[in-house]
């Protein structure tokens, strides 16, 4: 593991962020990216730990997500700023590495790299020689080669691409790529990755710096989270990689009303009800109190980085409630205090 930067050390025992409120029930519908950087400057005066941002090419999200955590990295000194998730599958490998070494260098160390495979049918259509069967191996040989690329700034050493399936699907003058050269350690953001089959937490465990989940069962976290750590064991390294939790909430004392709200959130995003997505993705309504007793499992199960998708598109009084939810996790000390870094400068 790389050296980390100071501002992105946490002495707590768990870490609060959100997402920027980039949904919208209309894909036509415009979405002010002023008021959105303004939320993240917002976001930072309140004091959650973290800001995120998810990927997709088709609807909800008009322009690209580093090119909106650009601007919130010039806007901001603190917050971490996070994907949750980008497709690497779908990106030139050399484009993909040289934005994503800028934004690293903007944030100064506050970005966190967070990667998938996708789970649309409709992303996966769109290009040619991606499958939903091979998108993994695409993502993770792109990510392999970005890092490659990041290590080559750093020593001057040539690189060759690994001789998986994906390497051949370009042909890289990686020899006349300019990257930033912000500090003389320079090495890339961390990655975090999104998975959870056995062979995927394995790799997630040897390969990266953070794992992603939405389990809703805290017993599945704990248990997908051992798999990380054995194999992050069984390689040597000298940490498991961030146990990241990711959940949708709506907060109101009125459980009824909260249900329903969230119901209607979600219907008007992913076009089915909660009772569905929950089967397979950490989704939550209710009052503050409850909020956080739910989440105290997950960080009992072990999980040290909370990413939460405001269920709402009045976000102002969710942000107010979820900063109780923050403060609450924080002074219950449920769990074990530990140090939530970060690599980068």
């Amino acid at each position: 593991m790389r050296d980390t930067h100071p501002q992105a050390t946490r002495e707590q025992n768990v870490s609060v962020g959100v997402l920027f409120p980039t949904a919208t029930a209309n894909p036509s519908e415009d979405i002010d990216l002023h008021s959105l950087l303004r939320f993240a400057e917002m976001t930072e005066k309140q004091g959650f730990d973290s800001l995120w941002i998810g990927d997709s090419f088709l609807h909800r999200l008009p322009f690209d997500p580093v090119v909106l955590l650009a601007g919130a990295a010039a806007l901001t000194q603190t917050i971490l700023l996070g994907t949750v998730l980008l497709f690497p599958a779908l990106r030139n490998p050399v484009s993909f590495a040289q934005t994503v070494s800028s934004l690293h260098g903007m944030a100064k160390g506050r970005f966190i790299l967070g990667i998938g495979g996708g789970i649309s049918r409709e992303k996966v259509l769109i290009t040619n020689d991606i499958t939903l069967e091979n998108r993994f191996r695409r993502m993770a040989a792109t990510v392999d080669l970005a890092k490659r690329l990041w290590e080559k700034l750093h020593t001057g050493k040539e690189i060759f691409p690994a001789p998986t399936q994906s390497a051949s699907c370009h042909r890289l003058a990686a020899s006349s790529l300019s990257l930033p050269d912000t500090c003389s350690d320079y090495s890339g953001p961390p990655v975090w990755m999104e998975g959870q089959s056995q062979s995927v937490l394995r790799h997630i465990g040897s390969h990266y710096d953070g794992w992603f989940h939405n389990s809703p069962s805290p017993e599945a976290y704990t248990r997908r989270l051992q798999d990380v750590q054995e194999a992050a064991l069984t390689t040597g390294r000298p940490r498991c990689p961030t146990p990241a939790f990711y959940a949708t909430v709506h907060i109101d004392e009125n459980t009824q009303r909260a249900r329903t709200h969230l119901d209607d959130f979600i219907r008007s995003i992913c076009f089915i009800g909660t009772d569905i997505l929950q089967e397979h993705h950490a989704c939550f309504s209710g009052g503050v109190n409850a909020c956080a007793d739910w989440l105290s499992q997950y960080v009992e199960a072990g999980t040290r980085h909370i990413v939460l998708h405001i269920g709402s598109r009045n976000t102002g009084p969710q942000m107010e409630s979820l900063l109780e939810v923050r403060s609450q996790l924080l002074q219950a000390g449920t769990s074990t205090v530990t140090q939530q870094k970060i690599r980068g400068f």
